[in-house]
């Protein structure tokens, strides 16, 4: 088995193990708090709050991975090495992705 994709695996169980704590967690905490929302005061579930902040959490790295990723090929694929100064990995990874879009599509 490649070390990539068993490494991929372990990340994965992990985050679902990771995921569930949180779940566990939010619903251990089922009172409800005050949060002073500058102009009003509301009482809400401590457990939503959890699960709404893990959530935010998730989305804002994900979309920080996503662009940086973007921001990446785009420097690699204009020849940017001095900038980004690309590995050997990063190479390969351009390279996989240029051929699948070079690749002729079947015509229907």
């Amino acid at each position: 088995m490649d070390v990539k994709n068993l490494w991929q695996g372990i990340k994965q169980i992990l985050l679902v193990m990771l995921g569930g704590l949180v779940v566990l967690f939010a619903f251990v905490n089922l009172e409800a708090v005050p949060i002073n929302l500058l102009f009003t005061d509301l009482q809400v579930s401590l457990s939503l709050l959890i699960l709404i902040s893990a959530f935010a959490g998730v989305l804002i790295g994900w979309t920080g991975g996503a662009l940086r990723g973007r921001r990446k090929r785009r420097a690699l694929a204009a020849g940017q090495r001095a900038q980004l100064q690309a590995s050997a990995e990063d190479e390969q990874w351009l390279a996989e992705g240029v051929e699948e879009e070079a690749a002729p599509r079947p015509s229907k």
